[in-house]
């Protein structure tokens, strides 16, 4: 590293951008320590995915939030241009124009269809993280059988590293939903 220069974080030690193997070693040392943090294994890994469904909360929102500010002005128009439609298309029909009603609910149609284009684009951007996130373990605990409290016949149950990161998933976004309503509520009353 070169004196008096901080590190930049997609550089590797020496100064030099990092190579796609480096960048993916030093991601998988970031994911992978909060799973070492807890001891033993079965409660690191439980802390470990916690961690890392919050990780993908955080980045999907950030990049939902992105994405949101980036498409505001399109998404405005598509859905001025739906509601002008269905208003017209309703027109024409009240006035027993058929060819006219057709033409505008057509038109309407295909507005409503980009519109759905970008909603698909959002739900995208704030689910690719957890995505990641599940490659990534899969990469790491796919051979790894997780115990479960429960045994069978005598022998203990195991459950899928996916199953783990679905359910914290799911249970760390009902909270923090749960929380964003008590706020909101709290600010309008």
């Amino acid at each position: 590293m070169i004196p008096g220069r901080m590190l930049h974080p997609l550089r590797n030690p020496t100064g030099k951008r990092m190579t796609l193997v480096e960048f993916q070693m030093a991601l998988d040392a970031w994911l992978i320590a909060p799973y070492r943090w807890v001891s033993p294994a079965s409660a690191g890994f439980l802390f470990g995915t916690l961690v890392l469904v919050i990780q993908s909360l955080v980045l999907g929102r950030l990049c939902l939030a992105g994405l949101e500010k980036v498409q505001r002005r399109l998404r405005q128009t598509i859905e001025t241009e739906v509601a002008d439609r269905q208003s017209l298309s309703l027109k024409a029909i009240s006035v027993q124009d058929k060819t006219a009603y057709l033409a505008q609910n057509d038109l309407a149609q295909e507005a409503y269809g980009r519109s759905m284009g970008l909603s698909l684009g959002r739900i995208c951007a704030s689910f690719w993280p957890a995505v990641m996130a599940l490659a990534w373990m899969k990469s790491r605990f796919s051979d790894a059988p997780l115990p479960f409290p429960v045994t069978r016949s005598g022998e203990p149950l195991t459950v899928s590293y996916a199953l783990v990161f679905i359910l914290l998933y799911l249970a760390v976004w009902m909270v923090i939903r749960t929380i964003k309503r008590l706020i909101e509520r709290d600010r309008l009353a």
